[in-house]
């Protein structure tokens, strides 16, 4: 059995989208973070659980810092590429191969909400046949709006 533990970018997602589009700084501070809950789920899993599995993290905030800042470095600025775009890149390469059985997407905050369900919209169309979960307080938080926008 294959787990995908997915980090979701730390800014909000119409903001992380704009920046990209037009190449600037978001309002929101967007810098690199370490997903430690997903890191202490993935490691208490890996020593306590009874069957085996395979657990594969995906930072898709650090996917997207180091694009943006790439793009940033580049003489040849890109404009104009949505977040979406770069999502299904990311999401598409860190599925091919691997077919997880478990995506488990962390939905901390209100301000990820909108990119947990664009996340999760895509694993549904890449991994049609994968169970997909969410965790975090936001999660836990709107569970009833989780389940019916699914």
């Amino acid at each position: 059995m294959n787990i995908l533990l997915v980090n979701l970018p730390s800014v909000p997602f119409g903001v992380l989208d704009s920046a990209f589009q037009n190449n600037e700084e978001p309002e929101v501070p967007f810098r690199p973070q370490i997903p430690l809950g997903l890191l202490y789920l993935g490691s208490y899993a890996r020593k306590y659980a009874s069957r085996e599995f395979d657990i594969k993290f995906l930072d898709i905030n650090m996917e997207l810092y180091k694009i943006f800042i790439s793009r940033k470095r580049s003489e040849h600025i890109q404009t104009g590429k949505y977040v979406l775009d770069h999502l299904k890149t990311i999401i598409f390469r860190a599925v091919d191969g691997y077919n997880p059985s478990i995506v488990g997407i962390n939905i901390l905050f209100a301000t990820v909400y909108q990119s947990g369900n664009i996340v999760s919209q895509i694993f549904r169309e890449c991994c049609p046949e994968s169970f997909i979960v969410a965790g975090g307080v936001q999660a836990t938080n709107s569970y009833q709006h989780l389940l019916n926008k699914g």
